[in-house]
């Protein structure tokens, strides 16, 4: 049985201050939203590849599964530039997922 919780829940912190933060909390589990959870960037364009393996080396040395990589867009928006920017924002978060190793 796993302890979790919604990271955002505690504010912003910085990568390599969030996971151990959460340790000393007492979870091991997470549900985690990119921009809301980190200091180091606000919008999911300003994510680079660096900063996902920063975020996952620092998970795992911390013993934290990400059982949910929250992903919130508007994928059926009528506006058709809002909805493929949503989509591919939605297509970028999976492969996020996957360096993540998040369940969901």
């Amino acid at each position: 049985m796993f302890t979790a919780t919604r990271t955002h829940d505690y504010g912003k912190h910085s990568i390599s201050g969030l996971a151990p933060f959460l340790k000393k909390e007492g979870f091991d589990a997470v549900q985690l939203v990119l921009p809301k959870a980190f200091q180091e960037f606000d919008s999911y364009e300003q994510i680079t590849p660096e900063l996902i393996a920063q975020i996952r080396h620092s998970f795992d040395e911390n013993n934290i599964k990400i059982h949910i990589l929250g992903c919130y867009m508007d994928l059926v928006n009528p506006d058709e530039a809002i909805r493929s920017t949503a989509v591919n924002t939605f297509k970028q978060c999976l492969a996020y997922s996957q360096l993540l190793n998040a369940s969901i």
